[in-house]
C-alpha cells in the first residue's frame, strides 16, 4: 500500500490522460480493442520507446560535439 497526500493526483489517472493525449496527437501508437479491453501491441510500444531512446541519444551526442 502506498500512501498519498490529500489532494495529490492519482498517478494512474495522470498517466492515462497523458497517454491518450500522445495517442490523439499521433505520438504514441493507437491501442486495439479486444472484447471490452484496450490493449497495445508490444512491438508498437517497444518501437516507441526505442525511438525515444534514439532521440535522447542523438541529443546527448549533439551536446557532446557542440
Amino acid at each position: 500500500h502506498h500512501s498519498r497526500s490529500a489532494g495529490a493526483p492519482h498517478h494512474g489517472v495522470a498517466l492515462t490522460v497523458t497517454l491518450y493525449r500522445l495517442i490523439a496527437s499521433g505520438q504514441f501508437p493507437r491501442p486495439v480493442k479486444i472484447g471490452g479491453a484496450t490493449r497495445f501491441f508490444c512491438s508498437d510500444v517497444e518501437d516507441y520507446f526505442a525511438d525515444l531512446k534514439r532521440q535522447r541519444d542523438a541529443r546527448a551526442e549533439r551536446r557532446l560535439t557542440a
